[in-house]
């Protein structure tokens, strides 16, 4: 999906990504399968059900191969501007917000991942059973599979899945 926040992907794989950087922040959030490594600058993380992985924008990183099965991992790349004006900051701001790369996940927050999860899933991952969560790992992790389209998603709804108490 995306829209004027930036972009939020689903995304099944046990493979390495190669080292990148792009404008927006990246939250990287585990929904099932194996943890997985990331490469952030010259730190090495484990992304688990614990906690995410937070990148600023311009910010070296990359995904390590994950050990066995592949990991299913909900992206969020949030637009640096639209944030600024969300959280009321200067515009001109260049710098990141994450001090740290690995954050623990808060009950709140958790929460907030399970609505967009609950958005963005189809219904076998939406049922909250293991075996249909690793059909559906294993399902986006195939190669022969092709690629769903991009759903826009208008602001009301993102902020009303995000957001929301």
């Amino acid at each position: 999906m995306q829209g004027d926040f930036g972009r939020v992907t689903l995304k099944a794989s046990a493979r390495s990504m190669a080292a990148h950087g792009h404008a927006e922040y990246h939250c990287v959030f585990k929904l099932a399968g194996a943890d997985t490594g990331f490469a952030v600058g010259q730190q090495r993380l484990v992304l688990d059900s614990d906690h995410a992985i937070v990148v600023n924008p311009w910010q070296t990183h990359a995904k390590l191969d994950s050990d066995g099965e592949p990991t299913l991992a909900l992206a969020l790349l949030l637009d640096a501007g639209w944030l600024a004006g969300l959280m009321g900051w200067d515009r001109s701001r260049k710098c990141g917000v994450f001090c740290q790369q690995r954050a623990a996940l808060s009950p709140d927050i958790r929460g907030k991942v399970a609505r967009l999860q609950q958005v963005m899933a189809p219904a076998s991952m939406r049922s909250g059973c293991r075996h249909c969560a690793s059909s559906h790992v294993r399902w986006c992790s195939s190669t022969a599979r092709t690629r769903p389209p991009r759903r826009r998603l208008c602001r009301r709804r993102w902020t009303r899945a995000l957001l929301a108490p």
